[in-house]
């Protein structure tokens, strides 16, 4: 008997069907890159924040009206806040000039001061974010709204002397663009950003000399701390991590 050829019978697709077949891989693909990425934003968004002491972050604090000393004007030339901000495909930096500011020593040591940032002078040093407007987006509402927050504000609340460590002379000192490596002080103050104050805790190097004061301090901080929560492109998220680096120079004859 002659074998039925109908169950040996293949059915091709048709063409449309091979069509819609190709289409939803593609589409199924696209998604699977979505996801990926997606991912991988949210695994690695906080990694790439600068390595660097971590303020301390608490309510805001009462400011003593009886800080006692020799108020020192801060030079405005000589002193900037640096920042570091990242994301996903990279990393940006700038710096803010600051409008005003003093500290107050007595004794050779540093017992208050405040400064205010001029937040309409923030910029972006470098050449990706220059050239992509960044400055621009930075100021918009998106996170500084300078336009209804032209300005931010610290003000010291506390400062405590830190014993100093004499590193081994055989040893090589950390050096770190984002950290110091052997501070003297510990300070304290209530960070004003955007209308909202926060007391922050961190340390810093304050050095004294011929009547004149430079001190620095690099932290990060968490900018939701402060109601900046701008999350960034789905694919590219920016980290919640900010990193400032602070240097203050100040002397009775500052500018």
């Amino acid at each position: 008997m002659a074998p039925d050829v109908g169950l040996f019978a293949v059915v091709l697709p048709s063409n449309k069907e091979t069509e819609n077949h190709k289409r939803n891989n593609m589409k199924s693909m696209e998604c699977i890159i979505v996801l990926v990425l997606t991912a991988t934003a949210l695994a690695t968004g906080c990694a790439q924040a600068p390595e660097s002491d971590q303020a301390t972050v608490a309510e805001e604090q009462a400011v003593s009206t009886t800080a006692q000393g020799d108020p020192l004007l801060v030079d405005l030339l000589a002193s900037k806040v640096e920042w570091v901000g990242t994301k996903v495909t990279g990393r940006h930096n700038g710096e803010i000039r600051l409008k005003q500011g003093s500290l107050v020593m007595k004794d050779g040591q540093l017992t208050g001061g405040a400064f205010i940032i001029d937040m309409n002078s923030l910029s972006t040093k470098d050449r990706r974010g220059f050239e992509n407007g960044l400055s621009e987006h930075l100021m918009s509402t998106d996170f500084f709204d300078v336009e209804q927050y032209p300005t931010a504000q610290f003000e010291i609340t506390g400062v405590r002397v830190l014993e100093v460590v004499v590193p081994d002379t055989e040893e090589v000192p950390e050096i770190s663009q984002y950290k110091l490596s052997n501070p003297t002080h510990e300070i304290s103050g209530n960070l004003t950003i955007k209308g909202v104050t926060k007391n922050i805790t961190f340390p810093a190097t304050v050095e004294v000399s011929n009547g004149s004061v430079s001190s620095t301090a690099k932290f990060n901080i968490n900018r939701k701390d402060w109601g900046i929560t701008y999350p960034g492109k789905p694919n590219d998220l920016i980290s919640e991590t900010i990193h400032l680096g602070i240097g203050l120079k100040a002397s009775k004859t500052a500018i």
